[in-house]
């Protein structure tokens, strides 16, 4: 080939592959700033220690159903924007009475007091911090000093959390602090209060140790090792810069839980978990960004970025396999944000970026679209043109115009600041849920949502309030979901432990849920029992007609008592005496099973049957072991078979789901060891065995 017709070729082929990638992300993104009346400019710090410190919060302040929206600014007025209704917003912060002037940085919102109105916490160096009390979404109230904070803190205060630590229905609050830039005062510890339940707060910042000196940048209240209760993820400014020492790393403070909140069992396992990274940390994203039901972790710094891989409790540094730490030594990144822009059910991510102080060369932010392979990114920020070139800070994510997919609100520091509306419209799908908690706090933080689909995946959403850097999100949950039309179902696990679930929930809607103000009442069931038939288990009831009002009844299944799966559904007979019933689970756990009966009522309300027992009367047909287990992916199954017969070998994970056939062939009589060699995630796995008419379940857990 001839040099000209190979440079002409590669030159097809680049313009080929950009023109693909544009037509797969498109220019989705509009800055409608000036026609939104958003082209605000954060003004800086007029010299006053370092140029950073901004916030951003999306706030449903006077429940009109719009979304308004908080801004900090470290020399003049705070900003508030209230939106009008017609995606245009007026600054009326002075009315509201949150203009407070002065060198504010983070802010949080949520309703601490549960009285159905969203207040807000903002952070200040030069002064105390501040708590807002919503007065009936008229304005707001400072009640700081009658909340028992502190009124002589002046540190740098760089973002707010809040989050229920102990899961009384109350929010507590995590304050994370930089370097104090005011006075003599070197003291950099971090805040944590303890929610009395009556507007008033207790420090109880002793129950994190010594381990809260650092400089601090964001205390992300999530419950990382899905146990059901808030961790905290602390991310520090860490190694030299500018002449200061700051050597305090990552930090993961585990809830070990207790009985007294002021006596309460945090454990700092940072290291155990494989978190404790001495970098400029700086902003926090959480999210599920590969869909295995467990949520990993990306946070900024100076230099490369960090994407933490949540593998069961422990971490993995995925950052340069997933394409996400190209940043250079002398590029400053900021605030981050899981969300997903295209709708397609994988959460991207979006980094804000800019130069601390001049020189340094113009520092873009950056935008890196999932690929949807729970693996890898791919930077579109030149092609979708976030790519923005100012000091960008922080940003916050919401769909304020009510379209269904997510739009940016980003604070360029000192300059002017951008308001990002979506324009993908690609036909994709969603289902933005709003959360009320009763028994648990009033917007749910701290809940767990799973959506499943029909294509067989799901998706989990944390509710959190205090994300990315000194910024909120709105709190709804947020789901793309591609082509589906529908949501199978749509599973809450609240912070009181109730566990609520919805049914073919319609999608392209806002949806309200109220948690449940009960337990689920029993299912009224009478001669619940399970006969052997051949190898298989027939389960017999009667229950009264309707059900206790059921739709349908789910026959669910567990080895443990603990985890239970659901295996099939019937439909509830409306004769007017009692009705009887039959399920035949043609697939029965090896030995012992336990089985109850959900009753999936209206609203998606549900209650429960007592447990039965069943031992499988075929468990010896086979004898099988797999070892070593667990495993890491590499293990061996050993069989006995007592004849020549047709033998299947399947892999499920543990919700039911098919991952691979291992063996489907004839193989004769007598022992037989097969390897096996996957590359799995960790977590625990279902190998079922089939001879013939014989088959056996066995437990396989994976682990690094």
């Amino acid at each position: 080939m001839h040099l000209f017709q190979l440079i002409t070729t590669c030159f097809v082929i680049l313009v080929t592959s950009f023109s693909s990638l544009l037509a797969q992300t498109g220019i989705p993104f509009t800055d409608v700033s000036a026609a939104s009346g958003l082209n605000v400019v954060h003004e800086d710090s007029a010299g006053r220690g370092l140029p950073f410190g901004t916030a951003t919060v999306w706030m449903d302040y006077d429940r009109d159903g719009d979304l308004d929206l908080f801004m900090s600014t470290r020399s003049g007025p705070n900003k508030f924007f209230v939106n009008q209704g017609n995606a245009t917003f007026l600054e009326d912060a002075q009315t509201v009475k949150l203009d407070f002037r002065g060198d504010s940085g983070g802010a949080s919102a949520a309703d601490f007091n549960n009285d159905g109105w969203i207040d807000l916490l903002v952070t200040n160096a030069d002064s105390a911090d501040i708590l807002y009390k919503n007065i009936n979404g008229m304005y707001f109230q400072n009640i700081t000093s009658s909340a028992g904070f502190s009124q002589t803190e002046t540190q740098k205060g760089s973002s707010a959390s809040w989050g229920d630590y102990d899961n009384d229905g109350f929010l507590d609050l995590y304050i994370a602090n930089h370097k104090s830039i005011y006075g003599a005062n070197s003291n950099t510890d971090d805040f944590l209060y303890l929610n009395n339940g009556n507007e008033t707060f207790t420090d109880v910042t002793y129950l994190l140790g010594s381990f809260i000196n650092g400089y601090g940048f964001i205390g992300g209240w999530t419950d990382y090792d899905n146990d059901g209760d808030l961790d905290i993820f602390l991310i520090n400014d860490c190694t030299s810069i500018g002449g200061f020492a700051l050597n305090v790393p990552t930090r993961v403070f585990r809830n070990d839980g207790g009985t007294d909140p002021l006596n309460w069992n945090f454990t700092e396992v940072s290291a155990a978990v494989g978190a404790n990274h001495c970098r400029n940390g700086m902003g926090l994203a959480t999210g599920d960004y590969n869909r295995d039901g467990w949520l990993d972790y990306f946070y900024t710094n100076i230099g490369p970025c960090i994407l933490l891989k949540n593998q069961g409790g422990n971490f993995t540094d995925v950052t340069t396999a997933a394409g996400v730490g190209s940043q250079q030594s002398s590029i400053y990144t900021w605030g981050a944000s899981f969300f997903d822009y295209d709708l397609d059910g994988w959460l991207d991510l979006y980094v804000s970026a800019g130069q601390l102080n001049p020189p340094p060369a113009i520092q873009k932010n950056m935008l890196y679209r999932n690929d949807g392979n729970g693996t890898t990114f791919t930077d579109i920020s030149v092609a979708s043109n976030m790519d923005d070139p100012r000091k960008s800070r922080s940003a916050s994510t919401a769909d304020y115009d009510g379209d269904g997919d997510l739009d940016i609100f980003s604070v360029n520091y000192g300059d002017t600041c951008v308001l990002y509306r979506n324009d993908l419209n690609n036909g994709k799908h969603y289902l933005i849920v709003d959360l009320q908690g009763t028994t648990s706090n009033r917007d749910g933080i701290g809940s767990r949502l799973k959506a499943t689909t029909p294509d067989g995946l799901f998706q989990i959403f944390e509710t959190r309030s205090g994300s990315n850097l000194g910024a909120g999100d709105d709190l709804a949950a947020h789901f793309g979901l591609d082509t589906n039309t529908v949501v199978t179902e749509l599973e809450i696990k609240w912070p009181s432990g109730t566990v609520q679930r919805l049914f073919n929930v319609p999608v392209d809607q806002r949806l309200s849920v109220v948690e449940p103000a009960t337990a689920p009442l029993p299912i009224e069931v009478i001669n619940f029992k399970a006969e052997a038939v051949a190898c298989q288990a027939l389960l017999k009831w009667a229950s009264p007609a309707g059900a206790a009002n059921a739709l349908s009844i789910t026959i669910e299944r567990s080895a443990d008592g603990e985890v239970f799966e659901g295996i099939g559904e019937v439909a509830v007979a409306s004769s007017p005496d009692w009705n009887s019933y039959e399920f035949l689970d043609k697939d029965p756990l090896p030995g012992k099973a336990i089985y109850r009966l959900r009753a999936n009522e209206a609203g998606g309300e549900f209650s429960y049957s007592g447990f039965i027992q069943f031992q499988s009367p075929c468990e010896e047909a086979l004898d099988v072991t797999l070892y070593p287990n667990p495993t890491n992916g590499r293990f061996h199954i050993r069989l006995d078979l007592p004849q020549d017969d047709h033998l299947e070998v399947h892999l499920y994970d543990v919700m039911g789901h098919p991952v691979s056939i291992l063996v489907d062939n004839i193989f004769p009589q007598g022992r037989h060891e097969l390897a096996v060699d996957q590359a799995l995630q960790n977590g625990m796995y279902l190998v079922k065995i089939a001879l013939g008419e014989k088959m056996i379940t066995k437990k396989l857990v994976v682990k690094d």
